[in-house]
């Protein structure tokens, strides 16, 4: 496994969705390599983070008030 692969198997990784013999192959790639398991880390308190996030509300004509202020740009 490359940077490259490792990178595109974190969200598939964290749920769930990589058959056993990647899943171990990903496994083994963090375990040897210091960075690519603080990228994975990261990744994943950042997906923590975003799932407990409070949720916000706007008023319903946000979307088309900030679409047409985007416009006019």
């Amino acid at each position: 496994m490359n940077r490259y692969d490792f990178e595109n198997l974190i969200s598939d990784y964290l749920e769930g969705e990589l058959s056993f013999s990647k899943r171990k192959e990903f496994e083994f790639y963090i375990e040897e390599n210091e960075d690519a398991n603080l990228l994975f880390l990261k990744v994943k308190e950042t997906l923590n983070n975003m799932k407990n996030a409070e949720k916000v509300s706007t008023p319903e004509n946000f979307n088309s008030k900030l679409l047409s202020k985007i416009k006019d740009k």
